[in-house]
């Protein structure tokens, strides 16, 4: 009992700490893929995929905002139906939306070419929709994250096949561990849609 006790209140602290984790690894991330640009101009993939994770940490703020900041201001008891907390999640899910288009449109810059602007708006239209329906759908953070993993397991999968299915006077060592990533991070996704999807 006392253990449980325990790990009760110590769940909001590890949650902070993995929420910090996460925004602090994306934005560094995302700095050193700036930083790199000068050197990847010609790379037009590169680019894409530093927009990615850019678009990962505005995530990751607006989460961090909702469960670490707003908690703790005065007179602020955020609930999932406040319009503020609910313009929070709707950030959330557009940039990671966001993130996982973008990290498919580098893989496709990477592997053929890149999309061309219909594919690019209609995409764009899609994602403002989806958002805007999932949201409307969840009454918590659990339930956006649900709507969420349709899209990022379809799109790490399928940037997992097309980086691990190039030919092999293209495929190397660099490749074969981005799409292994890919693969893993699809993977991870199916395993969260499991978890989320047994919650309330």
């Amino acid at each position: 009992m006392q253990s449980a006790i325990t790990l009760q209140s110590l769940q909001p602290y590890l949650a902070f700490l993995g929420t910090l984790v996460q925004f602090g690894s994306s934005v560094l991330l995302s700095a050193l893929f700036l930083l790199l640009r000068p050197y990847a101009r010609r790379r037009r993939y590169f680019v894409t995929w530093s927009y990615a994770w850019i678009a990962l940490a505005c995530a990751l703020c607006a989460v961090m905002i909702r469960y670490n900041i707003l908690p703790v201001l005065p007179h602020a008891s955020p609930r999932d139906y406040d319009t503020h907390v609910r313009l929070l999640y709707m950030l959330y899910q557009l940039a990671k939306i966001g993130f996982y288009g973008l990290l498919l449109a580098g893989t496709l810059r990477y592997v053929k070419s890149a999309p061309r602007f219909p594919s690019v708006a209609l995409f764009t239209a899609a994602a403002l929709i989806y958002t805007g329906f999932s949201i409307w759908q969840s009454a918590t953070l659990a339930g956006v994250v649900r709507w969420q993993a349709p899209i990022a397991i379809a799109a790490t999968s399928y940037a997992a096949y097309l980086m691990l299915a190039l030919p092999r006077s293209r495929r190397w060592l660099g490749s074969k561990l981005t799409g292994g990533s890919f693969a893993f991070g699809a993977g991870v996704w199916v395993l969260y849609f499991m978890a989320f999807s047994l919650g309330p």
